[in-house]
Order: C-alpha cells, then sequence, then structure tokens
C-alpha cells in the first residue's frame, strides 16, 4: 500500500489565486484561424439555424440526432422562420444560453438574458 503525499494548503492556495488572477486577453490571430477552419469543413454559420433564405418551402429536414426522421417545411413552418441568421450584419457581442430546468428561478438575471444580443 502507498501514502499519499502531503498537500501543503497554503501553497496550494497561492497557486490558485496566482492562475485565477491571470487576465484574459483576446488571440485575435488565432480566432480568425479558427473561423476559417470552420468556414472551409462545415458553414456552420450559414447552417446552424433554419431560415427562409437557406430553406425552401416543401424541402424536407433532417433531424440531427435521429437522422431518419424527416420534417417536411410546410406553409405554416416557412411563415415562423426567420428571414435570416440573426448575425447576418455580424457578429453578436453577448449571448444567453437559458436552459429549462428552473437553475434561474429567483436568480436575478433577467435583465443580464434581456440585454443579449441572442439567447439560445
Amino acid at each position: 500500500m502507498t501514502t499519499m503525499k502531503k498537500v501543503d494548503i497554503a501553497l496550494f492556495s497561492q497557486e490558485v489565486r496566482e492562475l485565477m488572477d491571470c487576465p484574459w486577453r483576446i488571440n485575435l490571430t488565432h480566432r480568425e484561424l479558427h473561423r476559417t477552419e470552420l468556414w472551409s469543413c462545415c458553414n456552420a454559420s450559414d447552417r446552424l439555424m433554419v431560415t427562409r433564405q437557406n430553406t425552401d418551402l416543401n424541402q424536407s429536414l433532417s433531424y440531427e440526432i435521429q437522422r431518419w426522421r424527416k420534417r417536411k417545411v410546410d406553409q405554416a413552418l416557412w411563415e415562423m422562420l426567420p428571414q435570416t441568421v440573426p448575425w447576418s450584419k455580424g457578429s453578436l457581442s453577448r449571448c444567453a444560453v437559458v436552459g429549462s430546468g428552473g437553475i434561474l428561478q429567483n436568480s436575478s438575471c433577467g435583465a443580464e438574458i434581456d440585454n443579449a444580443d441572442y439567447v439560445i
């Protein structure tokens, strides 16, 4: 049987504080490289959302997980679709991802969510 090494809690705490104090800075070169790679392989920004611009009336759509399931785009569905993706005029600055688990109830996050450019 082996014994575990004793941890110096003061040293560990200091290292965590130093790590958390490191300021985040955007790397524009890295960001643009990733955008280019994504654009070349999958064009995710144009295919992420179903819109009137990228979907035809009577077109058959596949579900992402259950590819065998199809949904025909009838008139009622097509009229609910947005004309274009919300970021067609440029990137969005603030997005909010909101689930349905109830974790945000009484969280006072309403104003922050309302101020987002896009809510998922």
